[in-house]
């Protein structure tokens, strides 16, 4: 697993069978705004509003949280996610978000 470093505003996420860092780095954010093609800011609000709460959105967000880290997401990310349940996945990923808004604490 990668060092988790709160202080880059680091999240951690449990899966099934795994505990993966996502990081909100450059290049993770300008993977999701050219992904959901609009801003950051407007992700984290369409997120929160219930507006990107698919699946394949779900795996955009941490394929790109777990590169931003500099590692690679385990090639069974999908059907981790499926095992852990989405819901559980809401609260880090918001918090991921957040954290990549330059909102933290």
């Amino acid at each position: 697993m990668t060092e988790f470093n709160p202080r880059r505003g680091d999240v951690k996420i449990e899966l099934e069978g795994c505990e993966l860092v996502l990081r909100p780095s450059f290049a993770a954010i300008v993977t999701l705004e050219d992904h959901f093609n609009c801003a950051i800011f407007d992700l984290a609000r369409e997120f929160c509003e219930g507006k990107r709460a698919r699946i394949r959105d779900f795996l955009v967000m941490i394929e790109a949280g777990v590169k931003g880290t500099g590692a690679e997401p385990p090639p069974d990310l999908a059907e981790r996610m499926v095992e852990t349940g989405l819901a559980r996945l809401v609260e880090p990923l918001g918090k991921f978000l957040a954290h990549a808004c330059g909102i933290r604490g």
